[in-house]
């Protein structure tokens, strides 16, 4: 009778143990997708920044064009590359967040294997 009353114990707090690690799982799982969802929100507003700088750009070369028919020294002279430097500024910050939401991506699958396979501890 001893006995049985010890393996269920240790049963039942194998078990305790189990859950806790399946809810420690699911809290880095969530934290991850909410990772997920800022670092996409960040890439769209990135996004948003290029096309204004490339508007920006065209808007420049069509104001340089125009300074130049009219002989406009000082607009004519304006210079279009740090329009360009912006861009490509921006879009280095998208190629990172998305090596950032990639990684993010990794750790929910890991994550999402261990709540797999701590719930089928759970039903065994």
């Amino acid at each position: 009778m001893h006995s049985k009353r010890k393996s269920h114990a240790s049963r039942k707090k194998i078990f305790m143990h189990c859950r806790k690690d399946s809810c420690i799982a699911g809290k880095r799982f969530t934290h991850s997708r909410k990772k997920i969802h800022a670092l996409q929100d960040k890439i769209h507003a990135l996004r948003e920044e290029i096309h204004a700088s490339w508007e920006k750009r065209f808007m420049h070369r069509g104001k340089k064009i125009h300074a130049s028919r009219e002989r406009d020294p000082c607009i004519a002279r304006e210079d279009p590359c740090s329009a360009k430097e912006e861009i490509y500024a921006l879009q280095e910050k998208i190629h990172v967040s998305r090596k950032e939401i990639h990684a993010l991506q990794e750790k929910i699958h890991a994550s999402q294997e261990e709540i797999h396979a701590l719930q089928e501890i759970d039903h065994a």
